[in-house]
C-alpha cells in the first residue's frame, strides 16, 4: 500500500497492488500431481489436491485461483522451489508438516463422482484444466478404497484429461514413484511373485509405483506374431 505527496501537499488515497516476485506460475512449469477426492470413510477430512513444480525455477503461486470444482485462492507470496510439492487440502490436521498452502473454501470439496477442476494464474490464463472420474478407465481404487489419482511422470507434462495418466497412489506432499537401480528389472516391474497359469488364465501383478516402465500383455499361437492384449 502506498499514498502519494501532490505538489499542493495533499495525500493521495492509499493504492495497493499485488506484485509477484521471481517466475509467476503458468501451465509450463506447474502440474497437478495427485487428486485425493474420495478417502476412505474412516478418514473423513483428507480429501486433497497436490501441485507441483515441474520447471527448474522458483515460481510465485500469489493470486493462482480455482475457478471450477474447488473454491481457493493462493495467498499473496505463495513460492514453489523445483521439484517442490505443496498441497490444498478439506482439513489441516490431517497434513501436519506437510507443505500446505490453505484448506478448500467456501464449504467445497471434491466430487466423489468426477468433477472438472480448473486452475487459473493471477491474470486469468488457465493453468490447467481437466475432468476426472471415478469409474473404469479411470483406476478406480481410486474412489474410495484408500488410493488418490497419483499422476505418472509428471515431469513430461501429460494429457490430464487422458486416464491412462493417472494411477492408484497415496502419498500427499512427495513422490512414491519407485526408480530402477537394477539388477532384476522383472523384479522391479512385477515384484516377487511369479506369473502363473491358473485355470487357463495367465496371471500376474504389476508394481503399479514402477513409472517408468509399461507392461503391455501379448499373445501368440505360433510364438512369431504376437497381438496386444487389453491391460485388467
Amino acid at each position: 500500500s502506498a499514498r502519494l505527496l501532490t505538489p499542493s501537499g495533499d495525500w493521495s488515497a492509499i493504492m495497493r497492488d499485488t506484485f509477484v516476485v521471481g517466475t509467476p506460475a503458468n501451465s509450463q512449469n506447474l502440474i497437478v500431481s495427485e487428486i485425493n477426492y474420495h478417502p476412505l470413510d474412516e478418514s473423513p477430512g483428507t480429501e486433497f489436491i497436490e501441485l507441483l513444480n515441474i520447471s527448474p525455477d522458483t515460481i510465485d503461486l500469489t493470486n493462482l485461483t480455482f475457478t471450477a470444482g474447488l473454491s481457493f485462492t493462493f495467498p499473496t507470496g505463495a513460492l514453489l522451489a523445483p521439484d517442490e510439492r505443496i498441497l490444498v487440502v478439506e482439513t489441516l490436521s490431517p497434513f501436519a508438516g506437510l507443505n500446505v498452502a490453505g484448506v478448500f473454501a467456501n464449504e467445497t470439496r471434491l466430487s466423489n463422482s468426477g468433477e472438472q477442476l480448473t486452475l487459473t494464474g493471477a491474470d486469468g490464463t488457465v493453468i490447467f484444466d481437466l475432468t476426472y472420474h471415478d469409474k473404469d478407465p479411470w483406476p478406480e481404487f481410486a474412489d474410495g478404497s484408500g488410493f488418490s489419482l497419483t499422476l505418472i511422470q509428471p515431469t513430461s507434462r501429460p494429457d490430464l484429461s487422458s486416464p491412462l495418466n493417472w494411477r492408484p497412489g497415496l502419498s500427499p506432499g512427495t513422490s512414491d514413484t519407485l526408480t530402477f537401480t537394477g539388477p532384476d528389472l522383472t523384479q522391479h516391474v512385477l515384484g516377487d511373485l511369479s506369473p502363473t497359469l491358473i485355470n487357463n488364465s495367465f496371471q500376474y501383478q504389476v508394481i503399479l509405483a514402477a513409472d517408468d516402465f509399461q507392461v503391455i500383455p501379448q499373445e501368440s499361437l505360433d510364438l512369431a506374431t504376437w497381438l496386444d492384449l487389453p491391460a485388467p
